[in-house]
């Protein structure tokens, strides 16, 4: 049996400013005020969950910690924006760092070079922005500037390294924004565009105090009808993703089934050697009390079902679980017998959708041998009394 939770991460509040070296020699401050940016967010990236600390791959990495931060796209227009309009790059994928003493000793966000308003009451600016930031492809983001017919774009690939995840948030667009209507300030407000899964297992029964039985998991592969994506690009104005199309881009999705790495090999599963009654095998121990099968503060970061929606039908993800059962075959003995066993089970409608966190927990069945005694026995006493004589 499975059963699975979802959660929805939390966000939290932080303004900041910018600062950095003047672009603009001979405009007054007063008149032109510099572009200010502030972030609400509770991203996370590299697989671990990141705040806006200065934690960075302990327990969380942090948004603060130096060279992160995020990227930013801009875009100078006269009048409103829009998809099909002419607009003028203002920002071309400006890295937004913190910096701890900035804006009056209290700390902000800082770019460079610096950007002014336009001093006009005609012309705006549209901001887009999105994190962890990346230049050359890394961690599988590519931009593509906005056009005159066209809105700016992400297109992100999935890591090979499932450690390596990254995941992947965008800003809602700040469009048509002018100095007096902002007050100076971009304030970007992030939201988690992939789907994000961690695994745990028990079993159905006590067994944590039985010293002659083990249950160990050993492996774990999703199985999926073509429709776990390994490469997307995300419209940044709408943050609606365009999937591959099939069957002409089949490759572009991932394996079925797609396993599971173990943290040796740059994977996310705990496997560890039990080293019972001569039982090896690189798993995880269970018992009646869920356990994470995955290392600490490590997820799964993939593009959602379907672009946003998740899984239409219960079968479309499946996870393939693969188990040992090690017991103690007499009293006394020095070595389990071990049984192994690989379940399908279905995922679930509705599930691995866009901006959603899940806790999937597998239930794994144990048929205990049971002993009952009925009192249905009837002796035979015809047999009377015998006498017996011993010599």
């Amino acid at each position: 049996m499975k059963t699975k939770s979802l959660f929805f991460v939390a966000a939290t509040a932080l303004m900041v400013a910018g600062c950095s070296q003047n672009e603009v020699m001979e405009t007054n401050p007063d008149a032109n005020r510099t572009i200010g940016f502030g972030v609400y967010t509770g991203t996370q990236t590299k697989g671990l969950v990141t705040d806006n600390s200065t934690n960075d791959g302990t327990t969380a990495n942090g948004l603060k910690v130096a060279s992160k931060g995020f990227g930013i796209l801009a875009y100078q227009t006269t009048g409103n924006y829009s998809t099909g309009g002419s607009k003028g790059t203002f920002m071309d994928n400006v890295h937004t760092t913190w910096n701890a003493t900035g804006g009056s000793g209290s700390g902000g966000w800082e770019y460079s070079p610096l950007k002014f308003w336009p001093g006009n009451s005609t012309d705006k600016l549209s901001f887009f922005a999105y994190a962890p930031y990346s230049t050359g492809g890394a961690n599988g983001i590519t931009l593509t500037n906005a056009t005159n017919s066209t809105d700016p774009s992400l297109t992100f690939e999935s890591q090979t390294n499932q450690k390596d995840m990254v995941d992947l948030v965008v800003s809602t667009a700040k469009k048509d924004q002018q100095q007096t209507t902002a007050s100076g300030k971009v304030t970007f407000d992030f939201k988690h565009v992939l789907t994000r899964v961690t695994m745990k297992a028990k079993t159905d029964k006590s067994i944590s105090s039985n010293a002659e039985t083990k249950v160990y998991i050993t492996g774990i592969s999703l199985k999926h009808t073509t429709k776990l994506a390994g490469e997307a690009t995300i419209n940044m104005n709408d943050a609606t993703w365009t999937l591959p199309t099939l069957p002409g881009e089949a490759a572009k999705y991932l394996s079925s089934p797609y396993p599971l790495a173990a943290t040796s090999s740059n994977g996310v599963l705990k496997l560890e050697n039990p080293a019972w009654k001569g039982y090896t095998t690189p798993a995880v121990s269970i018992n009646e009390t869920a356990a994470s099968l995955f290392t600490a503060d490590q997820y799964l970061f993939f593009i959602p079902i379907d672009g946003a929606t998740g899984t239409t039908s219960a079968d479309e993800v499946k996870a393939s679980i693969t188990y040992d059962i090690a017991t103690i075959p007499s009293l006394g003995a020095s070595t389990a017998a071990v049984s192994s066993f690989t379940k399908e089970v279905d995922l679930g409608t509705g599930i691995l959708a866009q901006g959603k966190a899940y806790a999937f927990t597998f239930t794994i069945g144990l048929n205990s041998i049971e002993v009952d005694v009925t009192d249905s026995f009837n002796w035979d006493t015809t047999g009377g009394d015998k006498d017996v004589t011993v010599n």
